[in-house]
């Protein structure tokens, strides 16, 4: 039988024992100032924190908001700091994110999670040709289009959708 992972939002640092008890595979953080999203942010500091105290958590983060040319800098000294904190996946939409986790050869974290969303298999094909962990496939098409797309896409094992 196929192990499907519990992947979970954290509203705030309290919870996570309780999420972690209940059962939670890997829990998932907005990041202030990086993300889009109604969640409540969590800042780097506090997710160091949270690393200290949980060191074997499966960690994500939302990084998935459209960045500016101006923000460059800022946006590779943050993936760099995921990648030092091990955090093992960061769902991304801005290529930036990509090329700067190739730079460093991290672009397995990655998780293409664009607002869009994925809707085919060309799509999640090139992304995946990309070296990226996975990703994000909406849930507006049809699940017959979503067996299209990860049945489709050759270097997916669908077994971890």
């Amino acid at each position: 039988m196929k192990k499907i992972n519990l992947i979970v939002n954290v509203k705030n640092k309290e919870e996570i024992p309780s999420l972690l008890e209940a059962g939670s595979d890997v829990l998932t953080f907005a990041l202030k100032d990086y993300s889009m999203t109604s969640l409540p942010s969590f800042s780097l500091d506090i997710l160091k924190e949270i690393r200290e105290e949980y060191p074997t958590l499966n960690m994500a983060v939302l990084m998935n908001r459209v960045f500016m040319q101006k923000e460059m800098e800022e946006v590779e000294a943050m993936v760099k700091a995921l990648c030092a904190l091990s955090i093992q996946t960061i769902y991304f939409q801005d290529p930036s994110v990509l090329e700067f986790s190739l730079a460093l050869h991290e672009q397995a974290r990655l998780v293409y999670k664009p607002e869009t969303l994925v809707v085919s298999k060309l799509d999640g094909q090139w992304w995946k040709e990309k070296g990226i962990q996975g990703v994000h496939i909406s849930p507006l098409i049809t699940l017959e289009e979503i067996h299209e797309i990860t049945n489709g896409v050759e270097m997916y094992d669908s077994s971890t959708w």
